[in-house]
């Protein structure tokens, strides 16, 4: 899942040319079909333009693959997407 999430963030070009750094931390649920049952802000990176494309990545990343050796139950994470330009 991680990698995937990973595979989709990108680095705002504003954010970049402003030297905006930091990580965004975000709850995710992912329901037992694969799709996002809750995406959450938990803690801003600082900057909206971060906040908003670590949201975009974990929506591009849906569906995700249904995970071996977990129920079919919902799966809720905590995931700090970081945003660093060295």
């Amino acid at each position: 899942m991680r990698s995937r999430i990973e595979h989709q963030k990108y680095y705002p070009r504003m954010a970049k040319r402003l030297s905006h750094e930091g990580v965004v931390h975000l709850k995710l649920v992912i329901a037992a079909n694969g799709s996002i049952a809750e995406l959450k802000l938990l803690m801003s990176s600082g900057y909206s333009s971060l906040d908003n494309a670590a949201l975009e990545a974990v929506k591009k990343a849906a569906p995700f693959p249904d995970p071996q050796g977990y129920d079919r139950k919902d799966i809720a994470l905590t995931i700090p997407l970081s945003y660093s330009l060295y």
